[in-house]
């Protein structure tokens, strides 16, 4: 009777040692994937010790910048003069409030009103103009062309031209330095 199971129990046997490969693979990935989490986060420490240990030295050597900036570098805070011509310029940056009132007066444009007179001095005559070209003033038409353009078949093939490429003699084989 062992020998009917020895198939089964062996086939039971290599699934369970494929299953626990498989499974100590995935806690080897994770492992990693952890790892490199902690050694991102340790990178991004050391960035934020190197910038507070710039922030300490600097604020340790104000004086010495100060002394720097009084007889070498002579730095100052930006002012207006050196963007505007003055403050009339930057006055004219500000925009103003524009608050409108329900309670303003409407008032309406008018125009004065024609005279009657004014239209009736000119007669109609006066008013319309004949538009009309004249033809001496005009260049004279070219001649249509007496050739008409012959049907051509969209599919035919194109005409090629023969080039004198200099390399016939390749082909006949005659040298075109020799004389």
């Amino acid at each position: 009777m062992m020998r009917g199971f020895g198939p089964i129990l062996w086939t039971g046997g290599v699934l369970g040692a494929a299953l626990s490969c498989y499974l100590v693979s995935l806690q080897v990935a994770s492992e990693r994937a952890e790892l490199e989490r902690i050694e991102r986060d340790i990178a991004m420490v050391t960035r934020d010790i190197r910038e507070l240990e710039t922030e300490i030295g600097t604020r340790g050597r104000l004086s010495q910048l100060e002394k720097w900036n009084a007889g070498f570098l002579q730095l100052a805070a930006p002012e207006a003069d050196q963007f505007l011509d003055g403050s009339f310029q930057l006055a004219t940056l500000i925009k103003p409030r524009t608050n409108i009132s329900p309670d303003a007066p409407v008032i309406l444009a008018s125009a004065p009103k024609p005279r009657a007179d004014a239209a009736n001095d000119r007669g109609i005559e006066d008013m319309v103009v004949q538009a009309s070209l004249d033809d001496s003033e005009l260049p004279p038409r070219p001649a249509k062309p007496s050739r008409v353009a012959e049907h051509v078949d969209p599919l035919a093939p194109l005409p090629t031209s023969k080039v004198d490429d200099g390399f016939d003699f390749i082909t006949h084989g005659e040298d075109p330095t020799q004389p």
